[in-house]
């Protein structure tokens, strides 16, 4: 039963957190030709943890947070409006994982949502993210969300867009959009530039 207050993947997110104390791995059921490799490297790194494509695009449906962290978020998921992102987003310490590192193939990630996606898969595009990258900090949306200065936003879409976290970088812009329409042609750029066809 997913918790009341939210909808879509997060509800089951937040509702699992609800009833278990322990490590939670996600993975939505349209994924099929995931394996277990792809849990074992999420299961070995620290905090939240999820895997990033080569070309900057954060494969935010399939991941591990402690039941813990995802309780402490869950009142500033629940006034965000339901983006998955936003775990990573708050999270303490996060885990972005380079796919390519790790030797998971683009097929192991593969998110089925439309007949053609069952055709074979282009190559990843262009590699922007190849190294690991762990964030420990007060999570800079905690602090926007607390205060209301955009600053902190600011000062995290730097660090993603650093770090060639693409796909995160354009949900930072969607936030800074919402007192700045010019930013949103330039989130859409980034999330085209990575593949997402659809609100994430």
């Amino acid at each position: 039963e997913d918790s009341p207050g939210f909808s879509g993947p997060l509800a089951a997110v937040v509702s699992a957190a609800s009833r278990f104390d322990d490590v939670l791995l996600f993975a939505p059921c349209d994924v099929p030709y995931i394996t277990s490799r792809v849990f074992g490297e999420l299961l070995r790194a620290p905090g939240t943890a999820v895997l990033v494509a080569p070309n900057g695009l954060v494969e935010s449906h399939i991941f591990k947070a402690e039941a813990g962290e995802l309780r402490r978020m869950a009142d500033a998921l629940s006034r965000r409006g339901g983006r998955l992102d936003d775990v990573f987003r708050l999270s303490r310490t996060a885990m972005y994982l380079s796919a390519a590192r790790h030797g998971i193939s683009r097929r192991e990630l593969h998110n089925v949502n439309f007949r053609e996606e069952l055709e074979p898969l282009a190559e990843w595009g262009e590699v922007v993210f190849d190294e690991d990258l762990r964030l420990e900090w007060d999570p800079p949306l905690a602090r926007y969300l607390a205060t209301g200065s955009a600053d902190f936003l600011w000062s995290e879409l730097r660090t993603y867009l650093e770090a060639g976290l693409y796909s995160m970088a354009a949900h930072v812009l969607d936030d800074l959009a919402e007192g700045n329409r010019r930013l949103a042609p330039v989130a859409k750029a980034l999330k085209e530039l990575v593949g997402i066809r659809k609100s994430a």
